[in-house]
């Protein structure tokens, strides 16, 4: 299956050097889960709102789109449904979560552990809109 992971240009850097290998889930009230690399369906820059300082994340997450192609295993899952049945996350907080990121959540998805370098199967650079709405 082929998903894709954001990221800032440092980061996709040192991703395809090491591979995914940092990540969590944090949820008020819950252990924090790591690793949990964070990946979508979506793989339209513009449509990552949750890329964005106000959930303290620094720099432009959108820099560099991974395309990852995720081995079969039992690793992967949506995320909405794997915080209901596993993080007893009730359906207003998830949907508070989710709307935190611009997002109802149906597009992401969380692999509960470290994906090698061979998965990353291509680097893609945001456009650059030189002069429009800049």
């Amino acid at each position: 299956m082929r998903l894709y992971h954001f990221t800032t240009k440092l980061d996709g850097e040192k991703i395809i050097h090491d591979g995914l290998n940092r990540g969590a889930i944090i949820f008020p009230q819950r252990p924090i889960i790591q690793p949990v690399i964070w990946l979508t369906q979506d793989s339209r820059f513009n449509a990552q709102h949750w890329a964005t300082n106000n959930l303290g994340v620094c720099g432009d997450r959108t820099e560099i789109r991974l395309a990852v192609e995720l081995p079969n295993d039992n690793k992967l899952f949506r995320w909405n449904l794997y915080a209901k049945h596993n993080l007893n996350i009730n359906s207003e907080s998830l949907r508070f979560f989710n709307e935190g990121g611009g997002s109802d959540g149906e597009a992401w998805w969380i692999y509960l552990g470290i994906l090698s370098k061979k998965c990353v199967i291509e680097m893609i650079a945001k456009p650059c809109l030189i002069g429009i709405g800049r």
